[in-house]
């Protein structure tokens, strides 16, 4: 079974793929629309020096690395996920 399902059930979505290479603000829109369990959505510039890693799991939080696209431009680089 899914750590995601175990910890936090499985009563909306909890990853979206669909979301790599889309700016920010339709990120954040899909992500309050697909699971509005989640309250904290963390923005994080992908060459972030000194970027403290944070081990602490929380369902209610997706963190949105966001980066240099391989197209050019900025976008979301990484898949977001509850946690």
């Amino acid at each position: 079974m899914d750590f995601l399902v175990i910890i936090c059930g499985r009563c909306a979505e909890q990853t979206w793929p669909e979301l790599l290479g889309k700016d920010q603000d339709t990120a954040y829109d899909t992500i309050k629309r697909e699971n509005p369990q989640v309250t904290n959505i963390v923005y994080l510039i992908s060459n972030s020096i000194g970027r403290e890693e944070n081990d602490e799991f929380c369902c209610n939080r997706v963190v949105l690395v966001i980066g240099a696209l391989p197209t050019g431009g900025e976008g979301i680089s990484k898949v977001p996920q509850v946690g």
